[in-house]
């Protein structure tokens, strides 16, 4: 068993970040899938379909949710599934770990873990 990691990020940002992993990792070591949310996306039709590559990916140890920003609503879709039975973490702010102060942004990201059962 293993945790799956999902991307929860706004559009065109979540398969970017996954291409540029297995630029470096070709056979990447978890289950990994990307939810990308459009603009003017409905969040009832995205918490659905979120929730179900979340359960494909959960093998028994849960889901890591990476959200690219804390508040938005990639990210409050994300914490919104552990009350629909996901078993899950979601750690946001996952797109702007670079450049200066990055550590800082580290510790927002650690401050806005989440976990639901």
């Amino acid at each position: 068993m293993s945790v799956g990691v999902l991307l929860m990020t706004h559009e065109a940002v979540g398969q970017a970040l996954i291409s540029a992993a297995r630029h470096v990792m070709p056979q990447l070591p978890l289950r990994v899938a990307a939810v990308e949310v459009p603009p003017q996306a409905d969040p009832e039709v995205m918490r659905s379909l979120t929730a179900h590559h979340a359960r494909e990916l959960d093998q028994g140890e849960g889901v890591l949710i990476l959200a690219d920003l804390y508040g938005a609503t990639p990210c409050n879709i994300g914490l919104s599934l552990g009350a629909l039975g996901v078993h899950l973490r979601c750690v946001s702010g996952c797109s702007s770990w670079r450049g200066r102060n990055s550590s800082a942004r580290t510790s927002t990201c650690r401050r806005n873990c989440r976990w639901a059962r």
